[in-house]
């Protein structure tokens, strides 16, 4: 559906009603933010097509809810009688294929922002134990960022990636979870199969997990996996150097915020006050010493220089 434009166009012809017979031309649009779980897609509908005249440029815009299934501007616009009759009749005739299409509108378009914007300017906020080693998903930053699949024994795999983002860590690691995609007509959704951590910078394999397809070999899988991608090791190293500059950001600006909180009788940020993270622990044994020895994040910006996340 997508061309060299972020947006679909298409044409909607009104089959009941008294706007019955008349035809629109419209574009879907959403928002730009690949991190986004707004789940709306916007409808520009332009005036109606006649033989007799062009189209104007008159538009309405309809704000569908894919979450609801409904229109969510629909009380704004009933007060305009030029645009109440064709938004009735949007949402009198639009079911379940309808509602379908338009979430296949709204993956395919976010996919495309998610490959079209700079991700290293993305906000993202991540969990408040994060400095205790837990482990954050490519996927779970960027839900809409295109699968990669490749074929192992003439089945349809994918995989999901997950990294260590404590930046006193230096591991080049990521968790591996192979996931095999159902073959049912209309039905592609992930079963997770096996697991492994892979080191994408010396291709060692450790702490294998044994999952539901036990039978399927994980060095055989790799290897699978390496022949679609060639660059699979720089493109793991890629994604984890990504998110943690997008963590380091985030924690510089918690570091902010703690900063700005002053204990009422010292004047000062009290060691035992609960560090402005949200990990739940006192600032004296989260952030605060970490962010004292380090000035800020020097130390962690120092350690993706030397990875080379500057130059990617």
């Amino acid at each position: 559906m997508l061309s060299e434009t972020p947006s679909t166009n298409g044409e909607l012809l009104i089959e009941q009603g008294d706007l019955a017979g008349r035809k629109y031309r419209y574009e879907a649009s959403v928002c730009k933010n690949p991190t986004c779980h707004c789940e709306r897609v916007t409808l520009k509908f332009f005036s109606e097509m006649r033989e007799t005249r062009p189209a104007t440029s008159d538009s309405v815009c309809l704000d569908m809810d894919l979450e609801r299934r409904e229109i969510a501007n629909l009380k704004d616009l009933k007060a305009d009688p030029s645009t109440r009759a064709l938004a009735y009749a949007v949402a009198a005739e639009t079911g379940d294929e309808e509602w379908n299409q338009l979430r296949r509108i709204y993956w395919a378009l976010k996919q495309y922002w998610t490959e079209h914007s700079d991700l290293e300017q993305a906000e993202v906020s991540f969990p408040p134990d994060i400095l205790d080693g837990s482990m954050v998903a490519y996927y779970h930053v960027f839900p809409f960022a295109r699968r990669i699949e490749f074929i192992h024994e003439q089945k349809t795999w994918a995989f999901d990636d997950q990294y260590c983002l404590n930046p006193r860590c230096s591991c080049q690691q990521a968790a591996l979870t192979f996931l095999r995609l159902r073959q049912e007509p209309g039905r592609q959704l992930l079963r997770p199969t096996r697991a492994v951590y892979y080191g994408y910078g010396d291709g060692k394999i450790s702490q294998v997990e044994t999952g539901e397809d036990a039978q399927y070999s994980l060095p055989d899988l790799l290897e699978s996996l390496k022949k679609a991608r060639g660059d699979l090791d720089s493109l793991l190293a890629k994604r984890h150097a990504l998110l943690r500059h997008l963590c380091g950001r985030d924690l510089k600006r918690r570091s902010r915020q703690t900063s700005q909180r002053i204990h009422p009788s010292t004047g000062k940020l009290g060691r035992n006050d609960p560090c402005q993270c949200g990990s739940g622990k006192k600032w004296k044994r989260c952030c605060g010493p970490w962010l004292e020895e380090r000035a800020g994040l020097c130390g962690f910006a120092l350690m993706l220089s030397r990875e080379g996340f500057a130059q990617t």
